[in-house]
C-alpha cells in the first residue's frame, strides 16, 4: 500500500495529455467544426480518439479504458419569434402576430453580445462547467430549426397531411413544396458548430440531441396556469386530423405542458401520424433524411460523442409498452430489421426499409447511437425495445431519463434506476453483453439532497450521466427551478453535489465508487486490464470540495499525477488482481 499527500492547490488543469482530442477536433474533414485548441491551463482530459461502446455497460477510449462521463444538458427551446414571458421562469413564448424574428433561433449565442443572458452560453461558463468535471454535454438541435419548410407553411397543411395509402410508395414533393433545404441545415450546423467547438476546447463532447417536448411549436398555451410553448417538429409536419383541421392551431385547452401530451388530443393525433407515418410528407423520412444531414456534417469528429435519437418519445399508447415499444422499435431498426415489430404496430405503420439507426450510421460509422425507451419508461413503466426483439447493431448506448411523479423519494428513485438497470441486462444488440447505458436526463430541481441521492445511486452503478439542465435558457417545457447556473454564470447549490470525484477513465474494469459530497471522502475499485497501458485518471473537484489538498491512499498502483492535481492519475502495478484508491481532504 501507498500513501501519497496532495499538495495545497487550487489547480483547474484537467489532465496532462490533450494531444490527441485537440488535434482532431481542429481537422477540416470533421464536418464543418472551427479549427479549436486547448485553453492554457485547462487542457481537455486525455480520452484517447472517438468513444466506442464495445459490449455491455462501459463506454471506452481507443486505449480500452472503460469510461465515465459526468455531463449536463444545454438545449436551446426558443425560436426566433418567441418572447420571454413574465412567468416564473421567463420561459419562451410564441409572440404577437408580426413580432420581428430576433435572434438566436433554437441555437444559443456564444458570447456576451446578446442581451438576454437567458440565450446566450459564453466561454467563462463552458470553463466553469468544465471546472465541475463535467466531461459531456447533450447539445439540442431541433427539427424545426434544420427542416422548417417552404415560408407560409402551417399546420394541417394538405400538401403534406393528406392521408398516404398503406402499401403504395410516397409521391414526391413538388419542388415548391420540399421542405428539405442543404443550404438552410448548414447554417443552422454552422451555428451548433459554435458551441461543439465551445465545449470542445474545455474537454466536453457533445451528445447531439434531436430534442422534442410536446411534438411542436403549434402548440402552446400561454395563459395557463404555467404558459407553456412545446418544441421540436416543424410547422408542416403538424397533422391533427381527423381530430382538428385548424391551421394554425389555436391555443392548447391544457394548463400544463407536463400533460399536455397525454391529455390534448390534438398533440396525441399529431404524434400518431409521425408514428404510423401515414400521411403524404412522409413524416419519417423527412425526420430520417435531416437527422442524416446531421450526421454526415459530424462524421469522424471527436469532439462529439454520438446521436440522441429522439427525446422521450410518446403517443396515445405510451403506457401500453407492448403497442408503443413496438412502433418505437420499427422507427428506430426500419422494417427490414424489426420486421415483427412494425408488422404488430397499430396503426399499420408505414415506416422505411432502414430505420433511423442503420441510416445514421451508413452516413456516421464511429459515433455512438443513443436510444431512449418510450416516455413511460422514465417514470418507471416496463420497457420493452430491444428485448422482445432485438435491435441488431453495433455501437447502441440505452440513454434513458429518470423522472419519478412527484412527490419524487429516494426509495422511488432507485427503483426506477434498478429497472433500467435490469431492461439494459435483457436487451439484445449487436454487441456482446448488449448496450451500454447512460442516464443522458434527470434532475430538473434545486432539491440538494434528492440530487445527492442520485449522485449517490449512479456512483454504486458506475453509471454516466447528465443533469438537466446547464442554465434556465427560458425554458417553456421545463421547471423554473431546473439550471445549475444562475443567469450570470455562478454555480447554484445543487452544484454542491452535482460537482462529484469520480474515475473518467479506468485502465480496467469499475467495481465499486462512492463520494460523500459532504466529507469529500471518494473511493473506487477496480480490476485492472493487462492490455490497457494508459494511466487511469480520476477527476478531483480540488476548488470545490478540496481547497487544502487531498491525501491518497492506493493499493495495486502507483500515483503518477503531481500532488493536488484536479485529474489523479494511476499506473497499475505489473501483476496486481486489484486496484483500491481512496482520496480524503488533507488535514
Amino acid at each position: 500500500m501507498m500513501v501519497r499527500g496532495g499538495a495545497v492547490a487550487v489547480s483547474r488543469v484537467r489532465a496532462v495529455v490533450a494531444a490527441v482530442l485537440t488535434a482532431a477536433v481542429g481537422l477540416s474533414g470533421c464536418g464543418g467544426s472551427s479549427p479549436v485548441s486547448a485553453v492554457a491551463g485547462q487542457e481537455p482530459p486525455a480520452i484517447d480518439g472517438l468513444v466506442s461502446a464495445p459490449g455491455g455497460p462501459f463506454l471506452t477510449d481507443s486505449s480500452g479504458r472503460r469510461l465515465q462521463f459526468h455531463g449536463i444538458n444545454i438545449v436551446a427551446k426558443c425560436e426566433s419569434t418567441s418572447v420571454a414571458s413574465t412567468a416564473t421562469g421567463s420561459p419562451c413564448l410564441p409572440g404577437p402576430a408580426g413580432t420581428p424574428a430576433a435572434e438566436p433561433n433554437y441555437y444559443l449565442a456564444l458570447d456576451t453580445g446578446e442581451a438576454d443572458p437567458e440565450r446566450r452560453i459564453t466561454e467563462d461558463e463552458v470553463a466553469t462547467l468544465a471546472g465541475m468535471g463535467f466531461t459531456s454535454a447533450r447539445v439540442g438541435i431541433i427539427w424545426a430549426g434544420l427542416e422548417p419548410g417552404p415560408a407560409g407553411a402551417q399546420a394541417n397543411d394538405p400538401r403534406y397531411c393528406t392521408a398516404h395509402l398503406n402499401g403504395t410508395p410516397f409521391t414526391p414533393l413538388a419542388a415548391a413544396d420540399e421542405p428539405y433545404d442543404q443550404a438552410v441545415i448548414d447554417a443552422y450546423l454552422g451555428q451548433i458548430d459554435g458551441l461543439v467547438a465551445m465545449l470542445a476546447r474545455h474537454g466536453i463532447r457533445s451528445l447531439i440531441d434531436m430534442h422534442q417536448d410536446d411534438y411542436s411549436a403549434a402548440f402552446y398555451n400561454p395563459a395557463g396556469g404555467t404558459p407553456w410553448k412545446a418544441e421540436g417538429a416543424p410547422l408542416w409536419a403538424v397533422c391533427t386530423a381527423p381530430l382538428s383541421i385548424d391551421s394554425p392551431l389555436p391555443p392548447s385547452p391544457q394548463p400544463a405542458w407536463g400533460t399536455a401530451n397525454e391529455t390534448d388530443p390534438r398533440i396525441l393525433q399529431a404524434l400518431d401520424h409521425f408514428w404510423a407515418n401515414d400521411v403524404s410528407a412522409n413524416l419519417q423520412g423527412e425526420f430520417i433524411r435531416a437527422y442524416t444531414a446531421v450526421a454526415a456534417h459530424y462524421r469522424g469528429n471527436p469532439a462529439v460523442l454520438g446521436y440522441d435519437l429522439f427525446n422521450e418519445p410518446s403517443d396515445y399508447t405510451v403506457f401500453v409498452s407492448a403497442l408503443f415499444d413496438r412502433k418505437l422499435q420499427c422507427f428506430y431498426a426500419g422494417s427490414d430489421h424489426a420486421p415483427l415489430s412494425c408488422a404488430a404496430s397499430v396503426p399499420p405503420q408505414q415506416s422505411a426499409a432502414q430505420g433511423l439507426i442503420p441510416a445514421l450510421q451508413a452516413a456516421d460509422p464511429g459515433h455512438l447511437i443513443f436510444f431512449e425507451p418510450s416516455e413511460a419508461a422514465n417514470l418507471g413503466s416496463p420497457n420493452t425495445v430491444a428485448v422482445a426483439e432485438p435491435l441488431p447493431f453495433s455501437g447502441l448506448v440505452y440513454g434513458f431519463h429518470v423522472y419519478p411523479e412527484p412527490p419524487a423519494t429516494a426509495a422511488l428513485e432507485q427503483v426506477i434506476m434498478t429497472s433500467e438497470q435490469a431492461n439494459r441486462d435483457l436487451m439484445q444488440t449487436g454487441q456482446s453483453g448488449g448496450p451500454a447505458w447512460f442516464m443522458s436526463e434527470f434532475g430538473a430541481e434545486d432539491k440538494v439532497s434528492d440530487l445527492a441521492n442520485y449522485g449517490k445511486l449512479a456512483d454504486s452503478m458506475l453509471l454516466s450521466w447528465m443533469y438537466w439542465s446547464a442554465k434556465q435558457f427560458h425554458d417553456p417545457t421545463g421547471n423554473s427551478d431546473e439550471a445549475l447556473l444562475d443567469s450570470d454564470g455562478s454555480p447554484l447549490p445543487i452544484a454542491a453535489v452535482l460537482t462529484r470525484a469520480y474515475a473518467l477513465a479506468t485502465a480496467g474494469t469499475p467495481t465499486a465508487q462512492s463520494f460523500d459530497p459532504d466529507s469529500a471522502a471518494f473511493s473506487f475499485s477496480y480490476t485492472p486490464d493487462p492490455a490497457v497501458t494508459a494511466p487511469t485518471q480520476i477527476f478531483v473537484p480540488v476548488a470545490q470540495h478540496y481547497p487544502r489538498g487531498y491525501q491518497v491512499t492506493v493499493s495495486g498502483a502507483s500515483v503518477t499525477s503531481a500532488p493536488g492535481a484536479a485529474v489523479l492519475t494511476l499506473q497499475n502495478l505489473p501483476g496486481a488482481s486489484a486496484v483500491t484508491v481512496s482520496v480524503v481532504p488533507a488535514l
